[in-house]
């Protein structure tokens, strides 16, 4: 997972890790934030809960982020955003109760 998720970072690529509770998809994306390069990189996690809001979700993403020009908003500093959304898709509880 861990090397996987490094090389499609590397290429600029968006990655998506699915799989059942317990497969250690948060761990490998916060092993792989841990060793993003701090001068170009700067990383936004977000844990989405049943409470979550849009709102809400926009109110974190818009404090991490600056305005640019006119209508463009990007990382501060020129630098690339990674984005972790945990527990993106919560349809039902599964059989920890999560």
């Amino acid at each position: 997972n861990d090397f996987i998720l490094k090389c499609l970072n590397g290429k600029h690529f968006h990655s998506l890790l699915v799989g059942a509770t317990g497969t250690g998809k948060t761990v490998a994306v916060q092993s792989a934030i841990v060793g993003l390069d701090e001068a170009t990189w700067t990383s936004l996690t977000i844990n989405m809960s049943a409470m979550t809001s849009s709102g809400k979700t926009q109110e974190i993403i818009e404090s991490k982020i600056e305005k640019r020009i006119k209508n463009k908003f990007g990382p501060p500093g020129n630098r690339r955003m990674l984005t972790f959304v945990d527990d993106l898709n919560m349809p039902r509880k599964d059989q920890f109760g999560s």
